[in-house]
């Protein structure tokens, strides 16, 4: 997936990202982006930002999303 597929994000919001400490839903950053759920499972069957499966969830670390969205390598 392109960088250009990405959502633009606010500063602020990839700050916000980063201090959340608990693993992250679906819902939860389509809110934050301002976006449908659907767009943010789509991205993360992409690999345009990294996410993780436990049991049946597909849950997000929000300080490796802010960093893939600021272009940076996430490992």
């Amino acid at each position: 997936m392109s960088r250009s597929s990405l959502p633009i994000i606010d500063s602020g919001i990839l700050e916000k990202l980063e201090r959340i400490d608990h693993p992250l839903i679906a819902p939860e950053l389509a809110q934050m982006f301002r976006s449908s759920v659907q767009k943010v499972y789509r991205l993360a069957r992409n690999n345009a930002i990294p996410s993780f499966r436990f049991g049946g969830s597909v849950l997000f670390d929000g300080a490796k999303v802010a960093r893939r969205l600021r272009g940076e390598a996430v490992a």
